[in-house]
C-alpha cells in the first residue's frame, strides 16, 4: 500500500478566510457589472462628495490620484488635474479605469478593486503570490470586504450616487 503525504495544515486565519469566501457572495448585488462596481467605488472613495480629497490625495467622486489621471494607461483617456473635481469627468474617468481593471483581471471585481485601490503592480504581485485577502493592506482588505457586503465599507442599500 502506497503512503500518501499528509495535507499541509492551514492556519486558523486561512481556514477562516476559506469559510468567509464560501459563505459570502462575491458581490452584494446579483451581477458584477460595471455600474454596481462604480457605484460602490464612489461610495467608498467620496461618499458622493465631488470635492472630496483623501489623506493620500485621491480626488473627486471616484477618488482618483492625480498621477493616475494624467497617465492612466490601459487604454484609458487621461484627464487634467483641474478636471478631477468635475463630477461628470471624474465619474467617466473612474468608470473607464474600472472597466479597464475588470478587463485586465478577467471580470474579477475583487482584483479590480485591489488594483484601483492599491495599484496594478502591487495587485499583480499579490495575485502571483496566491491572492490571499489577508496579504493585502488593511485598507484594501476593508474595501474588498465592503464589496462582499461586510465590514466598515459596506454600502447601505439606499445610498444614492451624486446627482441621483
Amino acid at each position: 500500500m502506497e503512503m500518501m503525504e499528509p495535507m499541509p495544515r492551514q492556519t486558523p486565519a486561512e481556514m477562516q478566510e476559506m469559510q468567509e469566501m464560501k459563505a459570502q457572495p462575491a458581490s452584494p448585488t446579483p451581477s458584477d457589472d460595471l455600474a454596481s462596481l462604480a457605484r460602490y467605488v464612489e461610495y467608498v472613495e467620496s461618499s458622493g462628495n465631488p470635492k472630496a480629497v483623501s489623506r493620500v490625495g485621491a480626488a473627486g467622486l471616484m477618488g482618483i490620484m492625480p498621477a493616475t489621471a494624467s497617465q492612466p494607461g490601459f487604454g484609458v483617456d487621461p484627464i487634467r488635474p483641474a478636471e478631477l473635481f468635475d463630477p461628470q469627468k471624474n465619474r467617466a474617468f473612474g468608470e473607464q479605469y474600472l472597466a479597464a481593471m475588470l478587463k485586465r483581471y478577467n471580470g474579477n471585481p475583487e482584483h479590480a478593486i485591489a488594483a484601483y485601490n492599491w495599484g496594478v503592480g502591487n495587485t499583480d504581485k499579490w495575485i502571483r503570490r496566491g491572492g490571499r485577502l489577508a496579504d493585502l493592506p488593511s485598507d484594501t482588505q476593508n474595501y474588498i470586504r465592503g464589496w462582499r457586503g461586510e465590514g466598515k465599507h459596506k454600502m447601505p442599500k439606499d445610498w444614492k450616487r451624486y446627482g441621483e
